[in-house]
């Protein structure tokens, strides 16, 4: 269960360093590495079932999230609170998960050279 910013990023630093590691290593590029982040967070747990959302939300710090949910509208009139909650978790997983993603998949690129 991820109940605070340390694991949070301890999980997003695992994901995104090995997703860069399989993109690099199948030879592709920077829109595949964002492709796989977002189907990776799309299907993890944090972001399918409402209770681990909402511990993200209630428990870390969710900023990213709520920008990333702001800069594509993904506030709707109508949501129920779980809806928000899974909303939020998935931008701040996706956020912090590609920020990882990205420099490691530069770094490998640069040793690739």
């Amino acid at each position: 269960m991820i109940d605070n910013d340390y694991k949070l990023d301890q999980y997003c630093s695992e994901i995104g360093t090995e997703i860069a590691h399989e993109i690099a290593s199948d030879g592709g590029d920077e829109n595949d590495l964002q492709e796989r982040v977002w189907e990776y967070v799309d299907g993890c747990e944090h972001v399918i079932y409402y209770h681990r959302a909402k511990t993200i939300c209630c428990s870390c710090n969710v900023d990213q999230g709520q920008e990333y949910c702001d800069d594509f509208g993904d506030f709707a009139l109508g949501l129920s609170f779980n809806d928000i909650c899974v909303r939020i978790a998935f931008g701040e997983i996706y956020q912090r998960t590609m920020d990882v993603a990205q420099e490691k998949f530069e770094e490998l690129q640069e040793v690739q050279a």
